[in-house]
C-alpha cells in the first residue's frame, strides 16, 4: 500500500511540474509576386514620355503609389548594356529629359530630371542558367512630384 502511495504522489508532483511546451515551428511563407497585367499596361501608357525598352518579359516588379507619384516597372532583355545606354541617352534627350548622373560599374546607374519628374534606370547584367550572361534586366524609377493630393 505504501509502495502504491508513494507512485500516486509521484505522479501528482509530476503532473503539477511546469511542462516545456513546444510551439510549433512557423513556416516562412513565401508570397508570389502577383501584378495585375491591365495596371501595368495603364501605367506604361500613362508614361508617354519615359523610354521603356523592347523587352522579352517584365520582371515581377512594380510598385505605383499613387499618392508620392512613384512607379517601379521591370523588363528582361535581350539587348546589351552598351545598347540600352545609347537607347536611353537618345530617347531620353528627344523626350525633354536632362541626364543628371550616370555611374557605370556591374550595373549602370541612369538619372534624369525635369521640373517636377525624376527618372532613374537601372540596367544589369542577367544572368541564365549555369551563371552565362543572358541579356539585361531594365528596372525604371519614376517620381511625379507635382501630384498634390
Amino acid at each position: 500500500m505504501y509502495h502504491i502511495m508513494l507512485v500516486a504522489l509521484s505522479l501528482i508532483i509530476s503532473g503539477c511540474a511546469k511542462k516545456e511546451v513546444k510551439q510549433p515551428v512557423k513556416e516562412v511563407v513565401h508570397k508570389k509576386i502577383s501584378f495585375n497585367e491591365s495596371d501595368i499596361q495603364r501605367q506604361e501608357a500613362a508614361l508617354l514620355d519615359i523610354a521603356i525598352p523592347t523587352y522579352q518579359k517584365r520582371l515581377p516588379i512594380f510598385c505605383e503609389d499613387q499618392y508620392t507619384g512613384q512607379v517601379v516597372l521591370g523588363y528582361q532583355t535581350d539587348c546589351a548594356s552598351e545598347e540600352h545606354l545609347k537607347f536611353l541617352h537618345d530617347q531620353m534627350e528627344r523626350y525633354g529629359w536632362n541626364l543628371r548622373r550616370e555611374f557605370k560599374g556591374p550595373e549602370l546607374l541612369l538619372e534624369f530630371e525635369k521640373p517636377t519628374r525624376s527618372c532613374a534606370y537601372t540596367i544589369r547584367p542577367h544572368v541564365g542558367y549555369f551563371g552565362q550572361p543572358k541579356g539585361t534586366d531594365v528596372i525604371i524609377y519614376v517620381e511625379d512630384n507635382s501630384i498634390v493630393y
